[in-house]
């Protein structure tokens, strides 16, 4: 068996609220649609954040109902499951529908003591020739409402953490109790996840906490899931949620596949990919990553005001090619009018936009005016929960 494994395509994404990702995204999805003619596999897995709203544009909806049309007819099976920037209503709208064309949409979770909807979640796998060869356990971005039946009002944070955790292994565990029969059958059993894996790497951003937010946000930082939540007997687990791709808890079946275009500056220095992942009976025989294509070039370019003009001059661009999205962040003593307009006319000339526009950063004492920023995001959660004055007293000096 063989499966391709992607995530977080954040379809309509608004970059800045300036530009969209129509183009970028266009072009992966037409790439998918060839990897999948090439690789012929078994099934296409998508695990989460397909859109980057609740609410996503129409064309973005286009572009999602036309990949679907195609991609069926170059795979068996697809599974779709929903991530936090999900609307589990937009996604699972069509699902009865897609059904029969063998795509198989779970939008959201369910409460974990309905056993027959988390019943619903188990997909048995058949191949081109109609032959069972395995199941998937298409677990979503799971709430905490849906894993927790023990919430109490007088709980401590310590046990809110440690009671969700419990929530979503007791969940996991409901799905391994039904795939029992194809274990029994020596079948490959893989699941899906989106959630934040403890000791994931982040991209820059995503650390900073400026793009994709740890998952749980309400529980803290803290609230980040270890593998063990994962049974054993999960021959492979398709995780979606953080956008660079990576091996989760040094076990090389728990996988990350990442974002196939970069959401964010924080991003540009991530590999984008997709993961195939290759079958002999159970065991995972091969997990090749297949490298995704750029279209379009993210740069962030700082500095001193000479620094900032050295290095557009030294980039090789012109306007025949898509025009680069750049990060440009001057740090100056004093601001400058006509600095700023000597670079903005330099980067028309390179056929490069700067996002959301060209920042000058006063900088007196040689230190990063922006640290704190990063100093608010690294409060510890012990804070907010139990001293929000100081929270907002220090929002307020920023």
């Amino acid at each position: 068996m063989k499966l391709l494994h992607t995530a977080d395509w954040h379809l309509g994404q608004d970059f800045f609220r300036t530009k969209n990702r129509e183009e970028e995204h266009r072009i992966f999805l037409d790439w998918l649609i060839e990897q999948l003619r090439q690789e012929r596999p078994d099934v296409l897995i998508v695990a989460g954040d397909v859109f980057d709203s609740a609410n996503p544009p129409q064309y973005a909806l286009t572009q999602y109902y036309h990949f679907l049309a195609q991609a069926q007819q170059h795979c068996p099976s697809i599974i779709i499951v929903g991530g936090n920037h999900d609307s589990r209503y937009v996604l699972n709208a069509p699902r009865k529908l897609l059904r029969t064309l063998c795509i198989h949409v779970v939008g959201g979770g369910t409460a974990i003591s309905n056993t027959n909807a988390i019943a619903k979640q188990i997909i048995p796998l058949h191949n081109r020739d109609g032959e069972l060869i395995g199941a998937v356990a298409a677990v979503p971005f799971l709430r905490e409402g849906e894993v927790r039946t023990n919430i109490a009002p007088a709980e401590s944070y310590a046990e809110k953490i440690s009671h969700l955790r419990e929530g979503i292994k007791a969940y996991y565990q409901a799905c391994l109790e039904l795939l029992q029969p194809y274990i029994e059958q020596g079948l490959p059993i893989i699941a899906t996840g989106h959630l934040y894996a403890a000791g994931s790497q982040l991209s820059d951003d995503e650390a900073e906490g400026k793009s994709e937010r740890r998952i749980y946000t309400n529980m803290g930082n803290q609230a980040t899931i270890d593998t063990d939540v994962f049974p054993a007997q999960f021959d492979y687990v398709a995780l979606g949620h953080i956008h660079c791709p990576q091996i989760v808890g040094k076990k090389a079946n728990i996988r990350y596949c990442g974002s196939p275009i970069p959401l964010s500056f924080g991003e540009i220095n991530d590999r984008k990919q997709i993961l195939s992942v290759s079958f002999d009976s159970n065991c995972v025989a091969d997990i090749r990553p297949i490298e995704v294509p750029t279209h379009r070039r993210l740069l962030r370019i700082s500095g001193t005001y000479e620094q900032v003009i050295a290095k557009i001059t030294s980039i090789d661009h012109t306007h025949e090619q898509p025009e680069i999205w750049a990060e440009v962040i001057v740090r100056v003593t004093a601001k400058s009018d006509d600095q700023l307009q000597r670079i903005e006319q330099l980067l028309a000339d390179k056929n490069i936009i700067a996002l959301p526009v060209v920042r000058q950063e006063l900088n007196t004492d040689g230190t990063n005016t922006s640290s704190t920023t990063k100093q608010l995001y690294d409060f510890e959660i012990q804070d907010i929960n139990h001293q929000p004055e100081i929270v907002f007293r220090q929002r307020c000096s920023l």
